[in-house]
């Protein structure tokens, strides 16, 4: 499957490295991979539709409804150096050999999108999902997510748990109450930080349960 990574405001290495950590945090779960490829952009610009002038605030569910869309209109035309849809310097990060490598393993993951593509947007903006004004990310089930890094004060750690975090809720994972667990509500950094990177026994038995049942959606490569 490919992972579509975009980033705005944030360094592509940067947004290359949380993408790898996520795909690299979940393999070892599931039976099947969870990405085989990325392809990495820099977004030049978020979409007008998401910016709302009374809060003064960016709309991140918006914003990632958006990069989805424009995800799927040019997954398959994505080519280095070329500016696609105002999205400057596509490039393909892992070739099939070295993706092959890092990612099919035997205990790898598989995700429930039947178009096998996921898309990763890693931004540093001051962004909102009604009614909480300040969020480090947001997810749409077997689609994609967004991951804020603008509260976690450039700490690596911490966006590698809300990476994690935001997939898990792609992967159909829903918040745990066990406060160690990657799945569990932050509403600080101070709650984050105390997070683990991994979900609890308890997730890791929902997604085995999940995934099995929804196999049949995905067409082995």
């Amino acid at each position: 499957m490919d992972m579509v990574v975009y980033s705005y405001n944030v360094d592509k290495g940067m947004a290359f490295q949380l993408a790898r950590a996520v795909a690299q945090g979940y393999c070892k779960y599931l039976a099947r991979p969870l990405v085989t490829s990325l392809k990495c952009f820099r977004a030049s610009h978020l979409p007008r539709s998401a910016w709302d002038e009374q809060r003064q605030q960016w709309n991140a569910r918006k914003i990632l409804e958006h990069f989805i869309l424009q995800s799927a209109m040019t997954c398959n035309n994505l080519y280095e150096d070329v500016s696609v849809g105002g999205y400057a310097g596509a490039e393909a990060c892992l070739n099939p050999e070295h993706c092959t490598k890092l990612f099919r393993k035997e205990s790898s993951i598989h995700c429930c999108h039947p178009t096998k593509q996921l898309t990763l947007l890693v931004v540093d903006i001051s962004c909102f999902v009604p009614p909480m004004t300040e969020v480090f990310g947001v997810a749409i089930s077997g689609e994609g997510c967004l991951v804020n890094i603008k509260e976690t004060l450039n700490d690596v750690s911490a966006m590698i748990k809300v990476s994690m975090h935001e997939m898990g809720h792609v992967l159909g994972l829903d918040h745990c109450c066990n406060p160690a667990c990657v799945m569990a509500f932050s509403e600080d950094l101070f709650q984050l930080n105390h997070k683990q990177r991994e979900p609890c026994k308890g997730c890791l038995s929902k997604l085995e349960y999940i995934h099995p049942l929804l196999s049949s959606l995905i067409v082995e490569t």
